[in-house]
């Protein structure tokens, strides 16, 4: 089992850095906003891999936060990109609300399990809508937005997805 989460964690990271140095990238060069991909990811990257190094190398990530460089920089890493990831989600409601339209991220929901990979997930279809708009081009449809209908609100809060059933899943997209 360890050896298959392993095999699975390391594509996600990847596709992780990838999407966030783009996404961070493309808000720099063509807004201005943020610091920019690379500045995100590559002390993200050396926290994450210095604290995988220090666990396969001296078990360092089963003491506290503060116990070795390695569990620290590790742990660093993640308050690091939470940080940037609520800097993202206000440049993209940033974005919206200079043309008018409602915030559509809950920067919050960095801060509860669960809402964060929601909040991580409408961030991509907004931040994609947005870009469509600018260069003149219609959002071609989005499979998983139409799938999990949560993805492409306008708004949405917590309480409006844990009691709206029809937010949650759309079996009829299947078959479209």
């Amino acid at each position: 089992g360890r050896w298959l989460c392993l095999a699975t964690f390391w594509p996600g990271v990847i596709w992780y850095l990838y999407y966030k140095l783009e996404v961070e990238e493309d808000l720099r060069r063509s807004r201005g906003l943020g610091i920019g991909g690379y500045v995100v990811i590559v002390p993200f990257s050396i926290g994450l891999a210095a604290g995988v190094f220090g666990e396969f190398a001296y078990g360092a990530l089963e003491g506290g936060m503060l116990d070795s460089p390695f569990s620290c920089a590790f742990y660093a890493a993640f308050a690091w990109i939470y940080l940037n990831q609520w800097f993202l989600y206000n440049k993209v409601n940033q974005l919206f609300e200079e043309e008018g339209r409602p915030a559509p991220l809950d920067p919050f929901g960095l801060f509860v399990p669960g809402w964060n990979f929601v909040t991580g997930i409408r961030q991509i279809h907004f931040t994609a809508e947005y870009w469509a708009r600018q260069q003149g081009r219609v959002l071609p449809r989005d499979g998983f937005a139409e799938l999990f209908p949560f993805a492409k609100k306008p708004t949405l809060s917590l309480l409006e997805l844990a009691t709206t059933p029809s937010l949650w899943f759309n079996l009829g997209s299947l078959l479209d």
